[in-house]
């Protein structure tokens, strides 16, 4: 679904989507200034966000410095062919069709329901020689243990942080993976690995400036960046700001380390992801880092045989506690909750030798199905929301 630059997922109930054109509308007329060039609204996936998801206002300069710069990165030529496996209404998807119209490269878009065996025979029939997929996607294709069609030779991986077990296993499948870091606000991609290197060293692109503050918060500075952003409140009423500073600078919710070297073709930064300000909570006066604890248990899910069926169907996170300030919960995806209990009782046998005590969660539930994106991130306020 489209109107006038707006991508609206088709999936999104009725009322939220009448809503969020509502408001588009809204400011198209009152900020027409921001407006005065072409403009596309995408929503952000909504892992961290309220009731309803924020629109991010990107003009098509913006998505075309973007386009460019990854193309520059990939080497990205006429006879490459993109697979397109990403919904067209999220920026990754989007990007993809910018990218091939800049390079006079062919995006081939693959249109049955996401299937991994299936999309690996698509991609090895179409000869495609280029990627982006999210880690769930290349998480399916691992599962399913089907091997890289020979033409591919870059599969960009964004939409969350890739864990290395799973990296890891994907190479020795021979998929060409290339770890990525990016934000709607930046028009996709920031920081991408090198082909040809080992291809999980996070490398700023060209078009982005990078600086971290004393509590290790990213900003960037592109002309990739956002225009506008508008938000609701609790109440559902939008409004619309401008969080590109004087100076042209956007900071970001993540936490980084920032490491300057230089390469080839000019100085670049290694960005290592740390997390969120939200992953970062007190438990009984200790600071407890969840992505660390996340990537833990999907490090031990990767190692051990008897915990495979956690592969992927796992997460943490805090919720407030009267005498410890916040309490842990492991959620665990899985309808057979006979098995996902036996994985269970095993994992926390070997997380009192990997963690301290505090920061090993305290209470477990079992679940069906977590909510989770149009890109499978999870839905992590909806999930908190559930319990």
């Amino acid at each position: 679904m489209k109107n006038d630059g707006l991508l609206l997922n088709p999936r999104n109930p009725v009322e939220t989507n009448a809503k969020l054109l509502a408001a588009w509308q809204q400011f198209s007329h009152s900020h027409s200034e921001v407006f005065a060039e072409r403009m596309f609204g995408f929503l952000t996936s909504g892992s961290t966000s309220g009731v309803l998801n924020s629109i991010i206002l990107l003009s098509e300069e913006a998505l075309e410095v973007s386009a460019r710069a990854v193309n520059r990165r990939l080497n990205v030529e006429k006879m490459d062919k993109w697979g397109l496996a990403l919904p067209t209404f999220h920026v990754g998807g989007h990007a993809i069709g910018v990218r091939a119209r800049l390079s006079n490269s062919r995006a081939i878009e693959y249109r049955e329901q996401w299937n991994a065996t299936k999309f690996q025979a698509w991609a090895k029939n179409e000869n495609i020689t280029l990627l982006s997929l999210v880690a769930t996607q290349l998480f399916d294709l691992v599962e399913a243990e089907v091997k890289a069609p020979e033409a591919l030779r870059a599969v960009v991986v964004g939409g969350g942080k890739l864990s290395e077990g799973l990296h890891r296993r994907a190479v020795q499948l021979g998929w060409p993976i290339l770890q990525s870091y990016g934000l709607t606000e930046c028009a996709s991609q920031v920081a991408t690995a090198f082909p040809g290197s080992d291809g999980f060293s996070l490398e700023t692109l060209d078009h982005v400036e990078v600086k971290a503050n004393s509590e290790q918060r990213l900003s960037i500075r592109s002309s990739s960046l956002l225009s506008a952003r508008i938000q609701f409140d609790r109440n559902l009423i939008p409004r619309i700001d401008f969080p590109v500073d004087s100076e042209g600078w956007f900071q970001t919710s993540d936490k980084v380390q920032i490491e300057k070297h230089a390469l080839s073709d000019g100085l670049h930064h290694h960005l290592k992801i740390i997390g969120r300000d939200s992953d970062s909570v007190k438990v009984m006066g200790e600071l407890v880092d969840l992505v660390r604890i996340r990537e833990t248990i999907e490090e031990l899910a990767n190692e051990i045989s008897d915990l495979r069926v956690l592969r992927g169907r796992t997460w943490v996170f805090s919720r407030p506690h009267a005498r410890q300030e916040n309490e842990l919960l492991l959620i665990i995806e899985n309808a057979e909750i006979d098995i996902a209990e036996l994985a269970r009782k095993k994992l926390f046998e070997i997380l009192k030798t990997r963690l301290a005590p505090f920061e090993i969660p305290t209470r477990t539930s079992v679940v069906e199905l977590m909510p989770r994106s149009s890109l499978g991130k999870i839905l992590s306020i909806q999930l908190m929301d559930l319990f």
